[in-house]
């Protein structure tokens, strides 16, 4: 007896082949291949880059709205990657506060979106004070993820 599973259910339905794909299989084994968190964060980076065109603030927050589905439905069909999205902090002695966009507590590490500013490399804007703040904060290093494919 056969028994045929629907796929999972997504919004982002297209890409829920994209998710059995990404990690693959090696090609001499035939076994899974891993995915490490910061590679699946910059795949976020890049289909949101794809799927929304454009430019300017509005896209910006759409691109960053897409990259961060697609991180939950992939935690949601795989599991739990101990990846975080939006996560807010306030430090009142210092009166800083912000939204990170991924925390990646598996590995102890921040991660920022940045989808606009072709003129500076990802080295430039992560030493603004914005990802200062971050790193002051949570004691952790950042990275900056811009998408690395054009369209």
């Amino acid at each position: 007896l056969l028994v045929l599973r629907p796929p999972p259910r997504s919004t982002l339905v297209p890409y829920t082949t994209l998710f059995r794909s990404i990690q693959g299989k090696d090609f001499w084994t035939g076994a899974e291949k891993a995915i490490s968190n910061r590679d699946l964060i910059q795949q976020a980076a890049d289909m949101a880059y794809k799927e929304i065109p454009g430019e300017g603030p509005v896209v910006g927050t759409k691109r960053h709205e897409f990259a961060t589905k697609y991180l939950e439905e992939y935690q949601d069909i795989h599991g739990d990657r101990g990846l975080e999205f939006k996560v807010y902090f306030e430090n009142r002695l210092t009166n800083e506060r912000g939204i990170v966009d991924v925390l990646d507590k598996q590995n102890q590490m921040i991660y920022d979106f940045k989808f606009g500013y072709p003129n500076k490399t990802p080295e430039m804007l992560n030493n603004t004070l914005q990802m200062q703040k971050y790193r002051n904060h949570f004691k952790w290093p950042s990275e900056i993820i811009k998408p690395q494919i054009k369209y």
